[in-house]
């Protein structure tokens, strides 16, 4: 019953937000967890709390840095930003919010499918692509992706992966499949397209 209510929970949320991105026509007004592209982390985080939530990122080039605090959200189990390395600034170049599917992955698609119809209801004028392919990353090719990416006349994008991890790279950093929703600038964007893998 709680992890139904939960879910319930989560949705009116996610509908909530979507309903007040409706009328954005820039990737800065929308928010995940009150962050929104080109923000500073520093409005949201000092600096000790920057070098306690900082992660390696798993990208073959290494531009940025990849902060994820699992303590700020009740939706997600982690928030994970990433800005540039050469930023003083830290300027936020992308979010992404994860939601846990580990124990049953149909979940996953299930919410995805849900939240992509309210984006879809709601940026109609965006493109809208979808990918189904073998994680780059993991190099036995068991690890499976689908994302739904909205992009924008800007060229960020908006979207959600589901990521069902094959089982040697799950036990391999301790990874479990999830269902992210994100948003990315156009710099970003691009990056995960020709850099990141």
């Amino acid at each position: 019953m709680k992890t139904l209510l939960a879910y319930l929970f989560l949705v009116l949320i996610l509908t909530l937000s979507f309903q007040s991105w409706a009328k954005a026509d820039d990737i800065r007004d929308f928010q995940i967890e009150g962050m929104s592209i080109g923000d500073s982390l520093l409005q949201f985080y000092d600096k000790k709390q920057l070098d306690d939530i900082k992660h390696t990122n798993s990208f073959k080039k290494k531009i940025h840095y990849k902060y994820c605090d699992n303590n700020k959200s009740k939706i997600y189990f982690d928030i994970c930003i990433f800005t540039l390395k050469k930023d003083k600034k830290f300027t936020i170049e992308s979010i992404a919010g994860f939601i846990d599917c580990k124990h049953d992955i149909s979940i996953c698609y299930k919410k995805q499918k849900e939240i992509d119809n309210d984006i879809k209801q709601l940026f109609q004028k965006a493109k809208r692509e979808v990918f189904e392919y073998k994680h780059a990353g993991d190099k036995t090719g068991n690890t499976k992706e689908k994302d739904i990416v909205y992009v924008l006349k800007s060229k960020a994008e908006i979207g959600t992966a589901v990521i069902d991890y094959g089982k040697e790279w799950t036990n391999d950093e301790g990874r479990q499949d999830h269902l992210q929703v994100f948003v990315d600038s156009k710099k970003y964007a691009k990056f995960l397209k020709t850099s990141a893998w």
